[in-house]
């Protein structure tokens, strides 16, 4: 999730530890959960001591941090800075540190749930777990939190803080490209609810309900796409094993799905991955052009897919090659199985000397994007490469 997200949470939760207590022990208890809920995202400086480059920040970021191995010390480092700042004694540590933790562990909670994906159980586990069922910026969840944040701020400047934020949200929702008119619409009587549900109520109570309700939308969002897809593959190539599946709601709305998906075809040799939209109420919401940048120029060169008659699906195309070649390079090139160990949906391409790889999770223009490389044929071996098992478990030793 963003920053922002993590930080909402963070207050919310810091607010929530803080009944009855003494006004030192407010601060520091608002400025653990806030600091906690941030902090697990200081591995973006790992790449700068690893030789920097696109494939160490894939790599690491989301990586140790994110582990339940670290959660205790980054617990602690929170709950140390955030009695530092509220000037508390040492017999209020051990709350401070349970804080901490919830702060830490919500921080990863909310990472899974979007496709990018997280290892948190690492070392007992290498293996990545992916929610998808919310988008990196969900803006119901900024609307549901953010009257919280400004009619309980207790300083002007928090207030005026939270104030500009829910001013910047309700400008991407009317002004930007990725949300249509209904969609800003029910987001701002959204919003709307939580500020009156917020004034009557008052407390974090409607920002938890607002939370819940979210992600219970969502999740079944989600988990009626993805049954629709499987059923769709199921239905048209029934001879095609699904290796991977993510799915990205637009932002606001549950009805309209991002669909990626790794496919084998073992019998005949094929890898295929496919880049496409459903929508759940496609009277209301066409698939094609629900979803923004979906039918985006990109660096992938995606062929024609399956046909897709019904009109709650629409498949902008697919990437093909054979498995052999997938496995033969995954086995015999140290970036490119490197590369594989964070890459959910691969697609590669030879470009003279160079090979050129890629997510299709995360392609959206021509261009190379963070989650595409070019390979060269001298290129060194990355020298710390974390032990998470690749998404494909074809590939897996």
């Amino acid at each position: 999730m963003d920053n922002v997200t993590h930080t909402l949470v963070g207050i919310t939760l810091g607010r929530t530890a803080i009944s009855k207590r003494p006004p030192e022990y407010q601060k520091a208890a608002l400025w653990t959960g806030v600091i906690g809920s941030n902090l697990p995202d200081i591995d973006f400086l790992l790449p700068f001591f690893m030789g920097g480059g696109k494939l160490n920040y894939l790599l690491h970021h989301r990586g140790y941090t994110h582990t339940m191995l670290l959660l205790i010390p980054l617990a602690a480092f929170a709950a140390w800075i955030g009695a530092k700042i509220g000037r508390v004694n040492v017999r209020q540590w051990p709350s401070l540190l349970f804080l901490g933790v919830i702060a830490v562990a919500l921080h990863t909670t909310a990472d899974f749930c979007n496709d990018y994906g997280v290892h948190p159980f690492s070392p007992v586990s290498e293996n990545w777990f992916y929610g998808g069922i919310l988008s990196i910026i969900e803006p119901a969840i900024w609307l549901a939190i953010l009257p919280f944040a400004f009619l309980e701020s207790r300083t002007k400047w928090a207030r005026y803080l939270a104030g500009i934020v829910g001013l910047i949200m309700f400008g991407l929702i009317w002004l930007g490209p990725f949300t249509p008119m209904s969609i800003s619409i029910a987001l701002s009587f959204w919003a709307g609810a939580f500020i009156l549900f917020q004034k009557k109520m008052r407390g974090v109570w409607p920002s938890y309900i607002g939370i819940t309700l979210v992600l219970a939308a969502f999740s079944m969002g989600s988990h009626f796409a993805q049954s629709r897809i499987q059923a769709w593959i199921h239905e048209n190539s029934p001879n095609e094993n699904v290796l991977q599946l993510a799915t990205t709601p637009a932002p606001g709305n549950p009805f309209c799905w991002r669909i990626v998906v790794a496919s084998e075809h073992p019998s005949t040799d094929r890898y295929v991955a496919r880049l496409g939209a459903i929508s759940l109420a496609d009277q209301w919401f066409n698939p094609a052009t629900c979803f923004k940048r979906l039918t985006n120029e990109r660096t992938a060169k995606l062929q024609p897919s399956l046909s897709a008659p019904e009109n709650h699906i629409f498949w902008v195309g697919q990437f093909q090659s054979s498995l052999s070649d997938l496995q033969t390079l995954y086995k015999n090139d140290c970036r490119f199985a490197s590369f594989l160990k964070f890459v959910r949906i691969p697609y590669w391409e030879k470009r003279g000397d160079f090979l050129m790889v890629g997510d299709l999770r995360y392609d959206y223009e021509p261009g190379l994007s963070f989650a595409e490389l070019e390979i060269s044929p001298d290129q060194p071996c990355p020298r710390f490469v974390p032990p998470w098992n690749s998404p494909l478990s074809i590939l897996r030793n």
